[in-house]
């Protein structure tokens, strides 16, 4: 299911490049099999985006159109934008851009629409920016129902610790705020919230580093794919723990 929305997804932000592109032409309009298109997630290290590449190629294939995944390899604003200005100088003809940060990619997004490229965001969104649209989840929805769930597991309440990505991701921050919301009748206490920046390995660790300071721990809200990495400690230290992961 997850795939067949990532395939969507970009047939939908094809559509939405080339009807721009269709406006901007006052000659005959490009062939499909000329368009260049190009996705930037946030990071290129976590397997997350791996299905979403899947996603891109095959929707692409589809269309008869040539498509790109680039991005940095660790999930970092800065060199997000550095991959993104490449882009705009290879002719490309529409950008779709996850931001680690909404207003990091404010400037390189007007950029790219005074040069004629529309760009949308998926994923995460950047709100303020003149993206043409946004394709993805309602997170602060999704979050609350994690909530929910938790709060299921857990009825006789306890504490628990968060982790998140990058702590300026516009879609985590609504995971976090709805997930909050879902569990606010119940009697379950967030302890903290860590960061793991989109690594999959640092969640490890951290998650190892924490329920050894933090003995009295009950549970861990992920919001994305990292819970396999709390399954993993949990197994291995015999831990008592409700994990509830988001994607």
């Amino acid at each position: 299911m997850r795939y067949f929305f990532l395939r969507f997804t970009f047939v939908l932000a094809i559509a939405g490049w080339s009807l721009c592109a269709s406006f901007a032409q006052d000659e005959a309009l490009q062939k499909e099999e000329d368009l260049n298109f190009a996705l930037c997630p946030k990071a290129l290290n976590n397997p997350f985006w791996d299905e979403v590449r899947l996603g891109m190629e095959q929707a692409a294939l589809e269309l008869g159109v040539k498509a790109e995944f680039v991005g940095p390899t660790e999930a970092d604003a800065s060199l997000q934008i550095q991959k993104i200005e490449a882009l705009l100088q290879t002719g490309i003809d529409g950008i779709g851009i996850a931001p680690n940060v909404p207003e990091s990619v404010v400037d390189v997004i007007a950029k790219a629409r005074d040069m004629g490229i529309p760009v949308i965001c998926f994923d995460s969104d950047s709100p303020e920016s003149e993206r043409l649209c946004y394709v993805g989840t309602f997170n602060e929805s999704a979050g609350y129902e994690a909530g929910k769930l938790m709060k299921k597991f857990m009825p006789e309440g306890g504490k628990i610790l968060i982790v998140s990505g990058g702590a300026g991701a516009l879609n985590h921050q609504e995971r976090i705020a709805g997930f909050e919301r879902g569990i606010e009748d119940g009697d379950i206490e967030v302890a903290d919230i860590q960061y793991c920046n989109d690594d999959l390995n640092r969640a490890t660790q951290l998650i190892e580093a924490y329920v050894s300071a933090h003995p009295d721990l009950d549970g861990i809200f992920y919001t994305a794919s990292w819970a396999v990495s709390a399954a993993n400690v949990r197994r291995d230290k015999e831990l008592d723990l409700v994990i509830v992961g988001f994607d």
